[in-house]
């Protein structure tokens, strides 16, 4: 099967959150930034001697300012990366074929063949199917560019055939 996408920024942003919050070990330090930046926060705030009141206020509101900073400066980051002239793999049109053998994906820098057995996992949420070739990088296909649902499904069950494991499906 022959897949032709145009893989955006905003899709390899998306990408790119996906694995930050739904990736247990990278959820989990995830989680333990908006956890305990607050918690730390207040107890900073309440060994210098100020009042719980206003240490767990403070803190709270300290943690939060700095978790929204640090999710737009992480994407800031993400999306400049991208756009560099170095990874202009990334983002652009792709052509992947799948077959019996493995993945074939070719873009106008180049091309690539990752055979099965170099495929860990396949991840699928509403919008993207992502066909991981390790913990942080993965191929990225927007359901949008399939032209049917039936054309959706034929995918789906050829990548399950091939690569002999079910497909995470995520919410």
């Amino acid at each position: 099967m022959k897949i032709s996408m145009h893989i955006t920024k905003e899709d390899y942003w998306r990408f790119n959150k996906f694995v930050m919050y739904s990736m247990p070990k990278y959820r989990k330090v995830m989680l333990a930034n908006i956890i305990g930046l607050p918690l730390f926060l207040s107890i900073i705030l309440k060994v210098i001697g100020k009042p719980w009141v206003y240490s767990i206020v403070v803190g709270v509101a300290l943690g939060v300012l700095l978790n929204v900073f640090m999710y737009f400066s992480i994407k800031r980051k993400v999306i400049r990366w991208s756009a560099s002239t170095e990874n202009a793999a990334w983002l652009g049109d792709h052509t992947m074929e799948i077959t019996e053998q493995g993945i074939d994906e070719t873009t106008p820098v180049g091309s690539a063949h990752y055979n099965w057995d170099a495929v860990p996992e396949i991840r699928m949420t509403k919008d993207y199917i992502y066909i991981f070739i390790s913990s942080m990088q993965a191929h990225i296909i927007p359901l949008a560019c399939l032209s049917n649902p039936s054309e959706q499904t034929q995918l789906i069950q050829l990548l399950e055939e091939h690569h002999k494991k079910k497909i995470i499906v995520h919410s």
